[in-house]
């Protein structure tokens, strides 16, 4: 019960931290072009 909870929390932190980097990225990008034009 615990490990199974621990490896659920485990994977719904990597997954939040992946989907925030890839939102991030496309924000940077975004912003930067938007200051170049």
């Amino acid at each position: 019960m615990d490990q199974d909870a621990n490896a659920i929390v485990c994977m719904a932190v990597f997954s939040s931290v992946m989907v925030i980097r890839f939102i991030y990225r496309h924000i940077t990008q975004y912003v930067v072009e938007g200051v170049v034009r």
